[in-house]
C-alpha cells in the first residue's frame, strides 16, 4: 500500500535543496536533488531514492534540468511504499479555465448525445411505417434512461475538454 507523502510543490531555484514539505497527515518533509540524486527526508531521516524508484524525466537529470522541468509548471510528489522506499514522481499541470468553452462543450455533449439517441429512436420507428407511434413508445420508455446517464456523462466530457481547450495556456 502507498502513502502519499507530499501534494503540489511550487520550487524556487533553493527549493531543490531544502524544501519543506507537509503531507496529509501533517509529517514534514524535504526533497532534496543533489548530483543527479534524489533524496527524501522525513522525520525519521535521510532516505536515498533509487533510481529505478524516480519519474523518467527526472532520472539522470542535472539540477538546472530539474529546476527547467519545475519552471515549466510542473510539480514534484513523493510517495512512500510498503516496503519503505520513497519513489518520486513528477506531474504537468493542465491547462484549463475557459468557462466559454467549459458551458459549450457541455451543452454540445449533452444534446449531441440526445441528438444520437433520440434521433436513432426516430428513425428506426419511422421504417416501421404504420407501427411509428407504437415502436416509438416502446423505444423511448426502453432508452430513455440509458441515454439520459451517456449524455450526462457526454456533458461532462465535453465540459472538461470545452474548458482545457479555451483556458489559459
Amino acid at each position: 500500500m502507498k502513502k502519499t507523502f507530499a501534494i503540489a510543490l511550487l520550487f524556487a531555484s533553493s527549493l531543490l535543496n531544502a524544501g519543506n514539505l507537509q503531507d496529509l497527515v501533517g509529517k514534514k518533509i524535504d526533497i532534496v536533488h543533489k548530483d543527479g540524486i534524489f533524496s527524501v527526508i522525513d522525520d525519521t531521516g535521510e532516505y536515498q531514492v533509487q533510481n529505478c524508484f524516480v519519474d523518467k524525466e527526472l532520472r539522470n537529470r542535472s539540477h538546472e534540468e530539474v529546476l527547467g522541468y519545475l519552471k515549466a509548471d510542473n510539480y514534484l510528489f513523493a510517495s512512500r511504499m510498503s516496503d519503505g522506499e520513497y519513489a518520486i514522481h513528477g506531474h504537468g499541470r493542465l491547462p484549463g479555465g475557459g468557462a466559454l468553452g467549459a458551458t459549450i462543450g457541455s451543452y454540445v455533449g449533452k444534446y449531441g448525445t440526445y441528438a444520437v439517441g433520440h434521433g436513432s429512436i426516430f428513425i428506426a420507428s419511422a421504417c416501421t411505417g404504420w407501427g411509428f407511434l407504437a415502436t416509438f413508445a416502446s423505444l423511448e420508455s426502453q432508452f430513455a434512461a440509458p441515454i439520459e446517464a451517456a449524455s450526462n456523462t457526454a456533458a461532462i466530457a465535453g465540459g472538461l475538454a470545452g474548458g482545457v481547450a479555451t483556458g489559459p495556456a
